[in-house]
């Protein structure tokens, strides 16, 4: 597996991890009080957009600049995790579950993938189907051209000398896939498929939503996607409690700036909603 290839499957499992649905405005948020003696920052990220819609607003560098570390879900620059991954992406036992899926769903599949990977279903099977998940994403998307604003955070930090780390372990989140059946990964795999000509409209709904800091609008487009129903606690919810649990020592050492999949930011289980529970101040940038 090339680099190219292993940042772009990390890129597209976050992209998996933060698929569920939030209610909120804005992006960027200033975290301050409950003892803290700087402010920290938390931003909403869009895993991965066409590099014609990829803005980065003139208050993310300065945020940046104020803190001490970057926070992101996985640390994109550590030099381990292809290794791992690799282990944990190859199970050559797996191609006898897909012939569980309709030749329908398969023909499409391997459609999709060819036409825009240049690579066949029977060249995966060799891979978990949440893998051939993300490939589909990533085969499915309206662009080739395209940006990560985890990956420009990265940038930003290393012209500042700012460290980067991870609020989780690439063997984490590839472990949380192991809790999910096999059958029911087949499922999200097949409502990819069936959906996969909805992919740009999507992509385009979406993207204007993220670019107007409209996430309600967000929510109401990913409500609608029956991919990943019943995983919210798995997914979301679980990770955000422990997030929350890390997070108030983290901001307490030093300034932090934090950066996650949109997703993760709103609701009554959200990280923004936690942190005033916990007597933080929050406010939007």
């Amino acid at each position: 597996m090339t680099n190219h290839f292993f940042k772009q499957a990390v890129i597209l499992l976050l992209i998996i991890l933060s698929s569920e649905a939030i209610v909120a405005q804005g992006l960027l948020y200033k975290v301050e009080g409950n003892g803290l003696k700087e402010p920290s920052y938390i931003f909403g990220t869009m895993h991965m957009i066409c590099a014609e819609d990829f803005i980065i607003p003139d208050e993310l560098p300065m945020a940046l600049k104020t803190t001490k570390s970057l926070y992101l879900e996985l640390d994109l620059t550590d030099t381990t995790m292809q290794q791992s991954m690799m282990a944990k992406l190859i199970d050559p036992s797996m191609e006898e579950n897909y012939t569980m899926l309709s030749p329908e769903v398969t023909e499409i599949i391997d459609q999709v993938l060819m036409n825009s990977l240049n690579v066949t279903f029977n060249q995966l099977k060799i891979m978990k189907p949440i893998i051939v998940s993300m490939m589909l994403v990533q085969a499915s998307f309206p662009c080739s051209d395209v940006e990560s604003y985890e990956m420009a955070l990265v940038d930003m930090a290393k012209e500042q000398n700012i460290p980067v780390k991870a609020l989780e372990t690439l063997d984490f989140q590839l472990g949380l896939f192991d809790s999910i059946s096999i059958e029911d990964q087949l499922k999200m795999l097949e409502s990819m498929a069936l959906n996969h000509h909805n992919a740009a409209a999507e992509y385009r709904m979406l993207t204007d939503a993220y670019k107007s800091g409209n996430l309600d609008k967000i929510n109401q487009i990913t409500q609608k996607d029956p991919t990943f129903s019943g995983f919210d606690d798995l997914i979301l919810n679980d990770r955000n409690e422990a997030w929350l649990n890390k997070l108030p020592a983290i901001m307490k050492k030093s300034p932090t700036f934090i950066a996650v999949g949109a997703a993760h930011l709103s609701g009554e289980k959200g990280i923004l909603e936690g942190l005033k529970k916990m007597g933080y101040t929050v406010k939007p940038i």
